[in-house]
């Protein structure tokens, strides 16, 4: 199995879970490390191997020979890249949830999800899962990084989204009471699936606000509660439509008194 990138401190601490439990866990099982992350790892067990920074026709090679590629990540921030570069080479990913955030889910059938506690049985059951790694499969996933995530896919759209400026659509603002991803509730769906058909439409610039609420808990039948989840994202990936979360202010106590 592989796992590569730079020495960005988020990719050292997934890099020494490798090389200080995970190898260990799994001593039938050869870990090769890419990248500048070597260079702060030492002491390694004697199934991985540090492979440093190398030309892309040594990392090709070295990918294309491995089973499955791992993305231990618990931090960092934006989208793993190693995610794409792992699927442009054909090969399934075992990886945390934090390490596939940003990635559409076109991607789920080619990757597993798991956390650093269980990160050792799913490594050794997807290891002997000979089918994750035939031919087939991997032009599937090659096909599926070229059409949806290299650069030149990329830069079609973005030329899209230039070409669409020019075109002249009317604007509207969509309050929201709650707008969350994944939706909360039934009403929400309904709220996504509105927004996407105006996105999908091309015919409008949308502005979409909703108050920093995720949980909504009836109170005394007549008034309810709020809380935020601020691990909770937005819909994302949708043409001509802007976003804004404000906080929600509570009443003060003078006010209420005042209204009874």
């Amino acid at each position: 199995v592989v796992f590569l990138f730079f020495a960005h401190m988020p990719n050292i601490e997934a890099a020494r879970f490798i090389t200080e439990k995970l190898a260990r866990q799994c001593p039938d099982i050869d870990f090769h490390i890419i990248g500048s992350v070597c260079t702060a790892l030492s002491g390694l067990p004697r199934n991985v191997k540090s492979w440093g920074v190398v030309d892309d026709a040594l990392k090709t090679g070295i990918l294309q020979s491995c089973h499955l590629a791992i993305n231990p990540m618990r931090s960092g921030s934006g989208s793993n890249v190693k995610l794409a570069d792992y699927l442009a080479h054909g090969l399934f990913v075992l990886t945390t949830d934090f390490g596939c955030r940003g990635y559409p889910d076109d991607v789920l059938p080619h990757i597993a999800i798991t956390n650093e506690a269980m990160f050792a049985v799913n490594l050794q059951r997807l290891v002997a899962t000979a089918e994750l790694a035939t031919a087939e499969v991997r032009r599937v996933r090659f096909e599926l990084f070229k059409q949806t995530m290299s650069m030149s896919s990329l830069a079609g759209e973005f030329v899209e989204l230039l070409q669409s400026i020019e075109i002249k659509r009317q604007r509207i603002l969509y309050v929201a009471y709650r707008y969350t991803s994944p939706a909360q509730g039934g009403a929400e769906v309904n709220i996504e699936q509105f927004v996407t058909a105006l996105s999908e439409s091309g015919s409008f610039d949308v502005d979409v606000v909703a108050p920093a609420i995720s949980q909504l808990s009836n109170h005394w039948r007549f008034t309810e509660h709020y809380s935020f989840d601020e691990t909770l994202s937005a819909p994302a990936g949708l043409k001509h439509i802007r976003f804004a979360r404000f906080p929600l202010s509570p009443p003060s106590p003078e006010l209420l008194w005042q209204k009874l």
